[in-house]
């Protein structure tokens, strides 16, 4: 499987999850569905939900999608080997139903929600490098992945005018769904800490040390957002 594919199916899950539990369907990890016959009930939900907002005749010929094809995608997400390619159809389903709250996923099918991350500005490794993206060269409503996958990272769209709005965040990350922001550039913060170090002659100094922490993406106003 390409680390393209693998990242979005990570993603994917996340928002899953996330959409899951705002619906009342689950209330712990997304993993807990390959419980028993747990996942077949929740697809059923996700079915009916799709049905609901883009009408029944677009999913009457919709894919059985049981336990074995959601335990493709965890195995997916866990980079095993043997994984086989998901259905497309199937696929288009989970994302209508993750993010049909977002206007900026709204109607899209798998292709089109696949397409950010073959375009992503990470080269397809789990590295962010803030100096590739150059903000006044980024085309408006241009959805960006930044961080790092999979719990560190932000997928965003930019609004033009130094204004970006986050779509989907990572676990612990700063900002969140649907926060806006200005900025003109981006970059990466390393965590240290303080410590006081005795010389030998009885002065002291404080020193920074690296913490061991994860870094975390850090970005520069626009001058624009004081206004």
């Amino acid at each position: 499987m390409s680390s393209d594919l693998r990242h979005a199916i990570i993603v994917l899950l996340y928002a899953l999850e996330n959409k899951l539990k705002e619906d009342g369907q689950i209330e712990n990890e997304i993993e807990t569905l390959l419980i028993g016959s747990a996942w077949n009930s929740v697809y059923e939900h996700i079915l009916k939900t799709n049905r609901n907002i883009w009408g029944t005749s677009r999913y009457n010929d919709s894919p059985n999608c049981g336990c074995d094809f959601f335990k493709n995608l965890i195995n997916i997400k866990k980079d095993q080997d043997d994984c086989d390619y998901p259905s497309i159809r199937a696929l288009d389903i989970l994302v209508q139903y993750a993010f049909h709250d977002n206007k900026s996923f709204q109607g899209w099918k798998w292709s089109d929600y696949f397409e950010i991350f073959k375009q992503n500005r990470f080269d397809n490794t789990l590295f962010f490098a803030p100096d590739r993206i150059i903000v006044n060269e980024l085309k408006k409503n241009e959805i960006l992945i930044i961080g790092w996958i999979p719990q560190h990272f932000y997928v965003m769209q930019y609004l033009g005018n130094y204004k970006f709005i986050i779509l989907i965040a990572g676990d612990g990350m700063i900002l969140s769904k649907g926060d806006e922001f200005y900025a003109e550039s981006f970059g990466i913060e390393y965590p240290t800490f303080k410590q006081t170090v005795k010389n030998a002659d009885g002065t002291s100094i404080e020193m920074n040390f690296p913490a061991y922490a994860f870094p975390y993406i850090s970005y520069v106003p626009h001058p624009i957002e004081s206004l």
